[in-house]
């Protein structure tokens, strides 16, 4: 891969992982977007689904890092 394809895909994924976090009105990491922007990317790359593609969720991580998602209200 070359320089410039580089730096277009490092753009391509910074734009989802904004898009990501102005969509989400949180403050979570910047990481944890970027994460997210690449497993987007990821899964529409794949040429055919996985046999644990239910497993491709991130309600885990939501449940650990977004509280407000992984408990029951009283």
């Amino acid at each position: 891969m070359n320089e410039t394809a580089g730096m277009k895909d490092a753009d391509i994924i910074n734009s989802i992982a904004e898009q990501l976090r102005i969509e989400s009105g949180s403050n979570l990491p910047r990481d944890y977007f970027l994460a997210q922007a690449r497993l987007q990317l990821s899964r529409k790359q794949a040429p055919h689904g996985t046999k644990d593609e239910k497993y491709h969720s991130s309600a885990c991580f939501d449940a650990w890092a977004k509280p407000e998602h992984g408990r029951l209200s009283n």
